[in-house]
């Protein structure tokens, strides 16, 4: 369940960034959230890696600012912590 909140959230930063980035030339900042302690963190880092190994190939000048989060409420708190800390752009509330 973590690692599927982890990787919806992050494809939701990714679009929600690449929909608001400006000039080409400029750094884009994305935030993944990950389980990297605790039970799941084996596969949390292999996701990470995978994201970042396909961020290197594509050549794209983006930094990836990576949060660890073992819980719903710690991921929570991690959007809110790159939203205001590291200003990736809040990915938009789900729809019912």
């Amino acid at each position: 369940m973590i690692r599927r909140l982890a990787l919806v959230g992050l494809v939701l930063l990714i679009a929600a960034a690449c929909a608001q980035s400006g000039p080409a030339e400029k750094e884009l900042v994305l935030g993944a959230i990950y389980p990297l302690s605790g039970s799941q963190a084996q596969g949390g880092k292999q996701e990470l890696a995978g994201v970042q190994a396909a961020l290197r190939v594509s050549g794209a000048k983006v930094r990836l600012q990576v949060i660890d989060a073992t819980t719903p409420q710690q991921a929570s708190a991690a959007v809110d912590t790159l939203v205001r800390d590291y200003h990736v752009p809040r990915p938009p509330a789900p729809r019912s």
